[in-house]
């Protein structure tokens, strides 16, 4: 079940009792400058918990920023950044995969097993 209310906490030290679900605007800026100067990006989940409607500002606000604020080549990859994506109505990517593990693999290792199947044939 989703709280209430929230608190934003300048700390990564999480008080006891308490649970970190998303980060907080001091990140949220710390982002939107990395995304500023980027060539490329790659986005593989959410930056919280999505399915509480009480946050999420961080994600559509850094979702957002990679299609507003950037001319870098953007690649998103997941149901997960998929389903924010449709939430938050941020359009303007390059490329959204609904394989996020996929691609993540296929990226770490050069090589994913259902895709060097498919480039043998």
């Amino acid at each position: 079940k989703a709280p209430d209310s929230y608190t934003v906490i300048n700390s990564q030290a999480i008080p006891k009792g308490k649970w970190a679900v998303d980060v907080g605007p001091k990140t949220v800026e710390l982002f939107k400058n990395e995304i500023g100067r980027a060539r490329s990006i790659l986005w593989n989940g959410p930056l919280g918990v999505l399915e509480w409607d009480i946050i999420g500002s961080e994600t559509r606000d850094i979702a957002q920023a990679m299609v507003k604020n950037s001319e870098a080549f953007s690649l998103v990859g997941g149901g997960d950044s998929i389903a924010a994506i449709n939430k938050f109505q941020v359009d303007g990517f390059n490329h959204i995969s609904t394989g996020g593990g996929a691609m993540l693999a296929f990226l770490a290792y050069d090589s994913f097993s259902t895709l060097d199947v498919l480039l043998r044939e």
